[in-house]
């Protein structure tokens, strides 16, 4: 194994292992993946690369404009300043999720290529590596390969869009995404869950459905966020949420209690008042993301439903269920949080509620013609 000259770091607030290197009186941070044996292996080609040159600390860039003003870069350079804006413009998951995608893409096609160097072709062919590559490693999706390719679109776009790069080629490779299928929690099943449930977790199974929020704002949900209406009502309060960067218009989100609703924060309110959080787990803490989908996994073998039920079902349930009384579209994607209806309509178009009130309202409007009243009756 090749002696490493610099000492691997564990940043815990991201979960990722790092590297600071001194050279020329600058300082620079590395950031080299997720795993041990990963960052080892990052970290000896990056003193590589620093010793043959290949990596300066310098205010230098690979970017060349042509005479007739088109611009060209490494790829390595354009990934690294589009990683840098990714992390200081989008949620840490978004940013860990792209950088993941861009360092297997690096990987493939070699870090000293030019982005002229890249063509349609090369995408085909990462496409359908990464179909292959992270099917295996991660899951058996039908949609492998496919977030790979979105993400590696989103980024060479990105590099455009800034004027650092121009583009080759003129149209990606299409992605077909197959939808998810979506997963109904029956009633018998909630009751068996909620039965077998501890009385905490029973009441953030049920605060889950009644609110429609999503897992990370279930988790986080804080005393804070809870407000008071002039009526006396109770609302969730959501100043910065996940569709908030994106859309046109910022609008904070407010998400009214049901009376249930605000039973359950009273009561987790009693029962951990020094608590951070709403919802805490068995220590007291609150729930981190893997803690939670243990704790969804046990419960369903203890109360014997199908294992792949998440706090993520708990929020279409609650979609699904206010399709199937007739909320209407707009507020509901509101309530979520969804910057439009588009995410919306894969729980509402499959509703068999929703089409039959849809076909008894044509009906109804229909009467006239199909039962006309004889006009002698009319006398």
């Amino acid at each position: 194994m090749t002696k490493l000259f610099h000492k691997i770091q564990y940043d815990k607030r991201r979960g990722d292992y790092v590297v600071f290197i001194r050279r020329d009186g600058k300082r620079k941070y590395f950031n080299l993946g997720t795993t041990r044996k990963e960052a080892v292996a990052r970290l000896e080609r990056l003193e590589t690369d620093i010793a043959a040159g290949r990596i300066t600390f310098t205010e230098q860039t690979t970017q060349i404009i042509a005479p007739d003003g088109s611009k060209d870069m490494c790829i390595k350079e354009l990934a690294d300043k589009h990683l840098e804006w990714m992390r200081t413009n989008r949620a840490i998951g978004t940013f860990r999720n792209r950088r993941s995608f861009v360092l297997q893409f690096l990987d493939f096609l070699g870090r000293d290529m030019q982005v002229s160097e890249i063509t349609r072709a090369k995408l085909e062919e990462f496409y359908a590596w990464a179909k292959t590559r992270i099917g295996n490693r991660r899951s058996k999706s039908k949609n492998c390969g496919n977030e790979a390719l979105a993400s590696i679109k989103a980024f060479l776009k990105w590099g455009e869009e800034m004027e650092m790069v121009d583009l080759p080629f003129k149209r990606f490779p299409k992605i077909s995404f197959t939808p998810p299928e979506l997963h109904r929690i029956s009633d018998v099943d909630l009751q068996l869950l909620l039965s077998h449930a501890d009385p905490d977790f029973r009441d953030l199974l049920l605060f889950g459905i009644l609110s429609g929020l999503r897992p990370s704002e279930l988790r986080g949900l804080t005393v804070s966020q809870i407000g008071h209406s002039p009526d006396g009502s109770s609302f969730i309060f959501i100043q910065t949420h996940k569709t908030s960067k994106t859309a046109r218009t910022y609008t904070p989100r407010s998400v009214p209690l049901s009376a249930e609703g605000e039973n359950i924060i009273e009561r987790q309110m009693m029962a951990h008042p020094k608590a951070a959080t709403i919802f805490v787990d068995a220590n007291g803490n609150p729930y981190g993301n893997w803690t939670l989908r243990n704790k969804f996994r046990r419960l369903c073998k203890k109360a014997g439903v199908r294992d792949t039920i998440t706090a993520y079902d708990l929020r279409h349930e609650f979609a699904s269920r206010n399709s199937d009384n007739g909320v209407e579209t707009t507020g509901l994607a509101q309530l979520m949080g969804h910057s439009t209806t588009r995410t919306l309509m894969r729980y509402v178009k499959n509703t068999h509620a929703a089409h039959k009130r849809a076909i008894d309202a044509v009906e109804k409007g229909l009467q006239s013609v199909l039962h006309p009243v004889p006009e002698n009756s009319v006398n």
